[in-house]
């Protein structure tokens, strides 16, 4: 899937079926929703990776995290694209590692506040569900970008489940971190998507809500996949 000012907008019949799971940080939405989608022989979309790819390049460019004009134009020169994983290119450099730092973490997090740089992006994100069936994650899928998909869930954890992947995640990645200290990160980052005033991260009444605190990524995927049969009449096999 290729993003930028040139986006094909699709077919004018939509999608055919979104899955849109929304949550928390560290509440396991990018790693469920890529299993569910290979499993389903379905399409990902990581907007998070678009986020951070955006903050990435307006790192490099000299942008500040806090200049909305300055970041919505940078969003109509930027040339992006995302494999069935989830990998990111930007300007066909592979990005994947590089936004997967806490550096470019919290400059995602600051410039999805912006309501203008949402804007800029919201449309790229809805032309690639009318590509076809689609699993997507992020924090304002079900309640602003796909408010019609045909199945939404909401996943959650307790902060202590949340903190302890975040830093196995670090760890696996050779990188060093105190639990207390991404605990707080996390409250904080908790605390800046609920509260924003662009499409802040709530629930909405027709999300099934999914504490995955005590499962593991085999115990979500199964629970996501039986909604979807649910959902789409299929009885389970």
């Amino acid at each position: 899937m290729t993003f930028g000012p040139t986006q094909n907008s699709g077919g004018p019949n939509g999608p055919s079926f979104v899955v849109a799971i929304d949550g928390p940080a560290g509440a396991g939405k990018s790693t469920a929703a890529k299993a569910l989608a290979r499993r389903l022989g379905w399409r990902f979309l990581d907007t998070g990776a678009i986020y951070r790819t955006l903050a990435l390049a307006a790192l490099e460019a000299g942008i500040a995290v806090d200049d909305e004009t300055g970041l919505a134009a940078l969003i109509q020169t930027l040339r992006m694209s995302q494999d069935p994983d989830g990998r990111m290119k930007l300007d066909g450099r592979d990005v994947s590692a590089a936004i997967r730092t806490e550096l470019v973490t919290r400059a995602a997090s600051t410039i999805s506040a912006h309501a203008r740089v949402r804007a800029g992006l919201l449309e790229i994100q809805r032309a690639v569900a009318r590509e076809g069936p689609l699993v997507c994650e992020g924090r304002d899928m079900g309640s602003t970008v796909f408010p019609r998909a045909e199945l939404k869930v909401y996943l959650d954890a307790d902060l202590g489940a949340r903190s302890r992947r975040r830093h196995e995640e670090l760890a696996a990645k050779g990188q060093v971190a105190n639990l207390d200290e991404i605990a707080h990160q996390i409250r904080e980052r908790d605390h800046r998507d609920q509260t924003r005033s662009a499409a802040p991260l709530r629930r909405v009444d027709d999300q099934i809500y999914l504490d995955t605190s005590d499962l593991d990524t085999e115990g979500v995927l199964a629970r996501l996949q039986d909604l979807v049969q649910t959902r789409r009449g299929v009885s389970p096999p």
